[in-house]
């Protein structure tokens, strides 16, 4: 059995939704899932004792002081429950396998895994931008520019309100890097370590566009547009989600392309000695509920795309 726990109204909608469309889970999924807004606190311990003893996969949509108390229980009392938690809580303990199978080796790793955890939304865009970059050391890891739009709704209820009453009508920047919780995450994924990072929240539903602009080392800047496309869709070779081109001639890019789908859309500039990277992604699905069904299917030996069509 599958038992998913949150607190997270906005990610729980969706991946409900999906796991009732799934052709398998939907039969697995314990009835009614947990919500935490129904527990009191006496109570805590010994029912998140006896889920984590019930269920195969634990699914936590939860906030990171949560996540930890109820990995503190499983580890307390020995229990081999398999763990997908999408808080950032355990994003980079080396003890816990990245949940973003795109990667390359990353789906065998979360096929055998027993704790993994979901990339977030800046994260994945970024990763994904520059994972192909890194193995083969393409760019200047100490210098880049790197901004991230991103929906509304990713923010609750209240957020979700304020935009659609009108209280909120203009796009916000929310944070900087140098105190942005994903810098680690980023860092353990990529060999990036000294750039600019700046995320907005805009007035749109559910999608995130990252533009990532890197410095070509000597070595690579000969290196033509078409090679450094041939180059990403050799990385991301069978992942049906990707997809790799050039920038449009008319630099018109549709935020919603990849909304309510898994999909990827990446798109290349290749100038003297840079490169620019945008990624698209439909946020709520790609890094939220949509990623949970595609580490479920994995550690279940699913088909990777199940009930994602």
């Amino acid at each position: 059995m599958i038992e998913i726990i949150w607190s997270w109204w906005a990610v729980w909608v969706k991946l409900q939704e999906l796991v009732e469309g799934h052709p398998i889970l939907k039969n697995c999924l314990s009835k009614p899932c947990l919500g935490l807004s129904t527990l009191n606190k006496p109570e805590w311990n010994k029912k998140i004792e006896s889920i984590l003893k019930n269920n195969e996969i634990v699914v936590l949509a939860v906030d990171d002081d949560v996540a930890k108390q109820i990995i503190d229980i499983k580890t307390k009392v020995w229990l081999a429950t398999k763990i997908i938690d999408c808080s950032t809580a355990h994003r980079t303990n080396p003890l816990w396998t990245y949940g973003l199978p795109e990667l390359k080796w990353q789906k065998d790793k979360i096929e055998t895994a027993e704790l993994v955890s979901n990339p977030w939304c800046h994260a994945t865009a970024v990763i994904l931008s520059v994972k192909p970059l890194v193995d083969i050391k393409l760019a200047n890891n100490k210098s880049g520019i790197i901004t991230s739009t991103t929906w509304y709704s990713w923010w609750g209820k209240n957020m979700i309100k304020a935009f659609e009453k009108g209280k909120n009508k203009q796009s916000f920047q929310y944070s900087t890097w140098i105190e942005h919780k994903h810098e680690v995450e980023i860092k353990n994924e990529t060999w990036l370590t000294d750039f600019i990072f700046q995320p907005e929240v805009v007035n749109y539903f559910n999608w995130l566009k990252v533009n990532v602009f890197l410095n070509l080392t000597s070595k690579w800047q000969k290196l033509s547009e078409e090679d450094f496309i041939e180059l990403f869709n050799n990385y991301y070779n069978g992942a049906k989600n990707m997809n790799v081109s050039s920038m449009p001639s008319d630099w018109k890019i549709s935020m919603s392309e990849n909304n309510e789908t898994q999909n990827v859309s990446i798109y290349i500039k290749k100038y003297s000695s840079k490169i620019q990277i945008v990624t698209v992604i439909d946020n709520m699905m790609k890094w939220a509920a949509w990623a949970v069904i595609q580490n479920l299917n994995i550690m279940l030996w699913f088909n990777e795309g199940m009930g994602l069509e």
